[in-house]
């Protein structure tokens, strides 16, 4: 009998060792797996404020981006509104817009003409 007791207190010994190793082996793992995703957290955050700022870098270049489209549009609307202004100072007409009154040619022309006529007399030294 006091070997079969001592047999069961070393087996029963052994399986509180096994048992015993086995959760110092799940807890090491436990440790190591939480400092992993400490580790991780950390990478993640700093990612995030690395995202967070390069996406309101690309937000404040995309509207700079919309204003100066808009400001180029408005620049040759502008640049199409001088050079029609300025079309009709000379008398020009282009022939794809449509002229309401011949009357402004003409008298452009008859302008032109009699300036033409001036500086002619003038040259001749009359």
């Amino acid at each position: 009998m006091a070997s079969d007791t001592k047999l069961w207190v070393e087996t029963k010994t052994v399986r509180l060792d096994l048992k015993k190793a086995k959760q110092e082996a799940a807890s090491a793992k436990r440790v190591a797996a939480e400092a992993r995703l400490k580790v991780s957290q950390n990478t993640k955050a700093d990612l995030d404020k690395v995202l967070a700022k390069e996406k309101a870098e690309s937000e404040a270049a995309h509207r700079s981006l919309q204003k100066e489209k808009a400001d180029l549009e408005q620049a040759k609307k502008d640049l199409e509104k001088a050079t029609s202004r300025l079309q009709k100072l000379r008398g020009y007409s282009p022939a794809n817009t449509p002229v309401k009154s011949g009357a402004s040619n003409v008298n452009a022309g008859l302008v032109m003409k009699a300036l033409a006529g001036v500086v002619a007399l003038i040259a001749v030294g009359c």
